[in-house]
């Protein structure tokens, strides 16, 4: 049976790594979310939330909010080191409109194609 979750190898972990996203790495702003992104050799993933969050509940929701809009995205092949950042607009937005979102940041990144 095939798991539907996200793999753990693709969790963006190395301290090193994530300076250098956020140093080097071009972004792409929305109003749901950032994405700071970076060409790789493998595809890695960076979830967190904003500070503009008041609580950590919010916080927590928004970045699980975040990783099902990553696990569900139509755009799979990707060799990208890639930061998702909530915004507080995402846990109130329907969630359809979040991923066709993320679908369209993703595919304004020259490297990443589309999987159907």
């Amino acid at each position: 049976m095939k798991r539907h979750g996200l793999d753990k190898r693709r969790i963006l972990r190395s301290k090193a790594a994530i300076a250098a996203l956020f140093q080097d790495g071009k972004v792409i702003r929305c109003p749901y979310f950032d994405v700071f992104y970076l060409p790789s050799d493998k595809p890695e993933v960076l979830f967190a939330a904003s500070r503009q969050f008041k609580t950590a509940v919010d916080r927590n929701r928004a970045k699980r909010r975040m990783r099902e809009v990553y696990r569900l995205s139509s755009v799979r092949e990707h060799r990208l080191r890639i930061s998702i950042i909530a915004k507080p607009p995402a846990l109130s937005a329907p969630f359809d409109k979040v991923i066709r979102k993320f679908d369209d940041v993703l595919l304004a990144i020259p490297s990443a194609k589309k999987h159907d």
